[in-house]
């Protein structure tokens, strides 16, 4: 493993404290969320901007990233957003602000072989035992090459020094390498200790926004709670289209997500303002290759083999990659989408309301 990458590697896992224990990578075919504090896992099935939608098993997440956003892939150097494209499977950690919009504070493609996190509970001759989710035991077994990083440090386990003695117990600890089945024992090549303490996490919320002035609104819920949001010179604004927005550029009645500092249930100070996306995709995908056109309509084959038909008409949003005047005459059989819009399932059609392929 080259040092730039054991340094991507090191900076990328910073986010994997989020998720609980992490299976093998071979479940990622069967797209089980990993959640825990604001993480998630799935397969992006569309990228609209600033914004993507990921597919997390039984749902569809809307993934909002703003200047504050970092990307990481391990092995390349200064990732961005327009390096992530439709099919990656990735790991978010953010602010959860409902099952279907989080914003995102770190997007990592998720890196090669298979993963375990825990604690450590006890450190021997010959690896580790960690403390995994609910108490769950996992044994961590090394060579004397195992990798271990510690901050900056780049330390073999029995090397000089020997990174072994740089852990203890207590430590918060990911492990890479290969796992068994059942994720209680994984035969490591590298071990990477995360912050043994999770950063404090701002509140997020989704709202309607009304009675605006020059330094507050009042953010509605889905749920109808009202918030009174003051706003500084610290506040931040996210605006697809307007350069260097401010509060003036919004009007009552936009749906924005509200990042603020802790504070009581009923108020906040926002530290970032931003603009959710219109017409974003709802619900979740049917992926998969497109088989034939016939006039306004598509034969779909899913990911799991099953034929669809998916019905388009003058409202479907086409897009491809971030090309938002697409059309259905730039799709054609063999290209991989994702369908969004309404299903029957007893007559096996899909109507869209987007189309959405890889470049």
């Amino acid at each position: 493993m080259s040092k730039k990458i054991r340094y991507s590697l090191l900076a990328a896992l910073t986010l994997v404290m989020a998720f609980g224990l992490i299976g093998s990578a071979a479940a990622q075919g069967e797209r089980r969320p990993l959640r825990g504090r604001g993480g998630l896992r799935g397969s992006i099935t569309a990228i609209e901007g600033s914004a993507l939608t990921l597919d997390v098993r039984e749902n569809s997440v809307q993934i909002i990233t703003n200047d504050e956003t970092r990307f990481h892939i391990i092995g390349q150097e200064n990732a961005d957003l327009t390096d992530f494209s439709v099919g990656d499977t990735i790991l978010v950690r953010g602010q959860r602000q409902d099952d279907n919009i989080m914003l995102a504070a770190l997007i990592v493609r998720q890196p090669d072989g298979d993963v375990v996190l825990g604690r450590i509970a006890a450190i021997e001759e010959d690896g580790l035992r960690l403390n995994g989710r609910n108490d769950q035991e996992i044994t961590v077994s090394v060579t004397s090459d195992t990798l271990v990083a510690l901050r900056q440090q780049e330390l073999t386990w029995d090397g000089d020094p020997a990174g072994k003695e740089a852990l203890h117990e207590g430590m918060a600890l990911a492990a890479f390498g290969t796992a068994v089945a059942d994720g209680t024992s994984l035969d490591a090549h590298t071990l990477v200790v995360l912050q043994p303490q999770p950063r404090p996490q701002r509140r997020g919320r989704v709202g309607t926004i009304a009675n605006i002035s020059s330094d507050s609104f009042t953010l509605t819920t889905p749920r109808g709670e009202e918030l009174a949001v003051t706003v500084t010179e610290e506040t931040r604004y996210r605006l697809p289209g307007v350069e260097d927005p401010g509060l003036v550029d919004f009007t009552d009645g936009d749906e924005v997500l509200v990042i603020s500092q802790p504070g009581e249930e009923s108020e906040a100070i926002a530290r970032i303002v931003a603009a959710v996306p219109e017409n974003r995709p709802q619900g979740r995908p049917a992926v998969g290759e497109i088989s034939a056109i016939n006039g306004d309509e598509i034969s779909l084959t899913t990911l799991q083999g099953d034929t669809i038909t998916v019905v388009t008409d003058a409202d479907t949003i086409f897009r491809i990659g971030r090309d938002n005047e697409a059309s259905l005459s730039d799709f054609a059989p063999g290209d991989k989408v994702a369908v969004f819009g309404t299903r029957d399932e007893a007559q096996g059609i899909l109507t869209a309301t987007h189309v959405m392929k890889r470049k």
